[in-house]
């Protein structure tokens, strides 16, 4: 019974404290697109972690909608890392269609919520 209560006082105190400001995360993405093989390359850094030092996710998304997010039914999730610290990472991914604009941004999940990157429209061409 103690063993329990213990457990649970230490995941309170994980979920409540391990967030200073308990804000989503900022990012900042940039994009280099590869018309060759129709690969965007991103560099994500995370600017400011909203008090957050472990990140239950990252990851990239795009779109045809100039607001791709987790909500959006019509934008491609892809998960870069699970349960990772790192403040930098890279989103690479391969856009199927041509002669089309994505909307492209990073996301990072902590328990304060999710935070997005800037949109950065990309115009794939053959």
């Amino acid at each position: 019974m103690n063993r329990k209560i213990l457990v649970l006082l230490a995941f309170i105190a994980v979920t409540l404290f391990g967030c200073a400001k308990f804000e989503p995360p900022i990012l900042k993405m940039t994009a280099n697109y590869d018309p060759s093989n129709q690969t965007v390359t991103c560099k994500v850094t995370i600017i400011d972690n909203g008090g957050c030092t472990n990140f239950s996710e990252q990851g990239g998304i795009y779109s045809l909608s100039s607001t791709p997010s987790h909500l959006d039914q019509y934008s491609t999730v892809e998960l870069v890392e699970k349960n990772s610290t790192s403040m930098i990472y890279e989103y690479k991914t391969r856009l199927p269609q041509v002669d089309v604009t994505y909307f492209i941004r990073a996301y990072v999940k902590t328990n304060a919520g999710t935070g997005y990157s800037n949109i950065i429209a990309i115009e794939t061409i053959e």
